[in-house]
C-alpha cells in the first residue's frame, strides 16, 4: 500500500469514527472498576416522544438479577427510590449475570438505570420525568470488582423512537476506547506507515545514486 492509499484509508476511518462520536447516545451509563471500587456514572437525556411511560419502579441503587430472567441496573439514589418505568426498548438481552443482590455502597443524583429483560428492555427513570431533561448521578460499590457484581466488559446499546425523536442509551462497561482514542491510535499508525515510507524512499534513492 503507497502513502496516499494509507492517507485516504485513514482519513475515511477517522472519518467514520467521527460520526460515531457525534452519533453516540445522549444517555450515557458508564461502569468502571477504579483501584478497589467499581464507578458507575449516568449523564445525558431521553426523549420520551415515542417512549411513553408505563410503570413505577421502587429501588435502591443496585445491580441485581430478578426473578431468574431480568437483570437491573438502578442508580442513583439509597433507601427505597421512587421512579418511573418506559415501555420497551430495543437492545441487547443481557449486560452480565448478577448471581444476586448488590446495594451500592453509596450514590447520589438522579433515579437512573436500565431493567433488561424479555421480550424487551425497559429504562429506570426519575419519577414524573421530563422529557429531555438533564440526567447525572454517580453510584460507587466499595471493595467490589466488575466480574464480581457480573458485569460483563462492553459497550450496549438501546434504542427507541423515529425520526427526529429517535434516541438510544449506551452502557459502556470497564475498558472500552473513545472514538478520540481510536481516532489517536490511527494518527499513530499512520505516522509509523509514513516513517517506513520515507526510509524505504531513503533507501531507494540510496541505491540509485550509488548505481
Amino acid at each position: 500500500m503507497n502513502i496516499k492509499s494509507i492517507i485516504v484509508s485513514s482519513i475515511m476511518t477517522l472519518a467514520a469514527f467521527s460520526a460515531l462520536s457525534d452519533a453516540r447516545a445522549a444517555a450515557v451509563i458508564t461502569i468502571d472498576q477504579v483501584g478497589s471500587d467499581v464507578i458507575a456514572t449516568g449523564s445525558g437525556t431521553i426523549n420520551l416522544t415515542d417512549l411513553p411511560i408505563i410503570g413505577e419502579d421502587s429501588e435502591s441503587a443496585n445491580v441485581s438479577k430478578e426473578g431468574g430472567a431480568s437483570t437491573i441496573l438502578a442508580l442513583g439514589g439509597m433507601g427505597s427510590t421512587k421512579g418511573s418505568l418506559t415501555s420497551l426498548v430495543a437492545g441487547p438481552s443481557s449486560f452480565g449475570n448478577p448471581s444476586g443482590l448488590y446495594f451500592a455502597s453509596s450514590a447520589s443524583g438522579d433515579h437512573f438505570g436500565i431493567l433488561e429483560g424479555r421480550p424487551g428492555a425497559q429504562l429506570i427513570l426519575p419519577s414524573n420525568y421530563v422529557s429531555g431533561t438533564a440526567l447525572s448521578d454517580t453510584t460507587i460499590w466499595d471493595n467490589m470488582t466488575l466480574a464480581g457484581l457480573g458485569f460483563t466488559d462492553g459497550a450496549y446499546v438501546w434504542t427507541w423512537g423515529t425520526g427526529v425523536n429517535a434516541d438510544s442509551l449506551t452502557l459502556e462497561i470497564g475498558a472500552v476506547p473513545e472514538p478520540s482514542t481510536w481516532a489517536m491510535m490511527i494518527l499513530g499508525f499512520c505516522g509509523l506507515g509514513f516513517m517506513a515510507y520515507r526510509h524505504r524512499h531513503a533507501d531507494s534513492l540510496s541505491a540509485f545514486a550509488t548505481a
